[in-house]
């Protein structure tokens, strides 16, 4: 079984909007910052993290940040409410990223390596 994610380009930056429901794994500020690496990762700017209704925003290193007017939009248009064509035309990336079990238990290792090595 797979993780699935949206990886979505707005405003010349990278945002992945991760639906994590009750089965599905919760990641911490080292997993998503590796997550976020280009060369170990998918590479994005902003996580978007959706549980139930809840809304959690992290940037690029993990860390918890507020909603600002970008990622409501990146928000909106992930739900499919947002409407402005002009808004619209400027999502340049619309793409599925699906990380494998294996992925994950790889993910887990080397932030736990990366965790005894500091």
């Amino acid at each position: 079984m797979s993780l699935v994610m949206k990886k979505y380009r707005y405003n010349h930056k990278d945002y992945l909007v991760y639906e994590r429901n009750l089965l599905a794994r919760e990641f911490d500020a080292n997993e998503w910052q590796t997550i976020c690496n280009n060369d170990l990762g998918v590479g994005a700017d902003f996580i978007i993290e959706i549980v139930n209704t809840q809304i959690f925003v992290y940037n690029m290193y993990g860390q918890k940040i507020d909603l600002n007017q970008d990622l409501q939009l990146v928000i909106d248009y992930h739900e499919g409410i947002l409407k402005d064509n002009n808004i619209l035309a400027q999502f340049t990336r619309d793409i599925e990223v699906r990380f494998t079990n294996y992925y994950i238990n790889k993910l887990a290792n080397l932030v736990t390596k990366k965790a005894y090595s500091a």
